[in-house]
């Protein structure tokens, strides 16, 4: 992603130098220019929301560590006790987020912390 915003910055400086040196002139300058700006716009877009959403999988990914130690502390003791239970409803926590599921239901984010 990163490559292609490049490559279209360079597109747009491009366009800037066949300008000044009279190669095109204005009128190409501005529909090409004016394209790959809005191309551009739209990958950097593209890429704040890949940016967002890898920092997203990496929270959840420490969660889920997290999670797993807890499950194998209690797998360890061999017995699921109600202090056991006790432990593990104590560290479930479930949040409504802003986003929308299925049939229109906010989504949960089931948490063991």
């Amino acid at each position: 992603m990163r490559i292609q915003i490049h490559k279209k910055e360079e597109g747009i400086n491009g366009y800037s130098r066949q300008l000044a040196q009279g190669f095109i002139n204005e009128k190409p300058f501005l529909e090409l220019s004016g394209d790959a700006n809005r191309e551009l716009t739209k990958l950097e877009e593209q890429l704040s929301e890949l940016e967002k959403l890898e920092e997203s999988n990496e929270y959840e990914k420490e969660n889920i560590i997290k999670s797993i130690d807890v499950l194998k502390e209690i797998i360890q003791k061999k017995a699921l006790t109600n202090t056991n239970i006790s432990l593990l409803i104590d560290k479930i926590v479930i949040k409504e987020t802003d986003e929308i599921g299925e049939y229109n239901r906010p989504k949960l984010d089931i948490e063991i912390v």
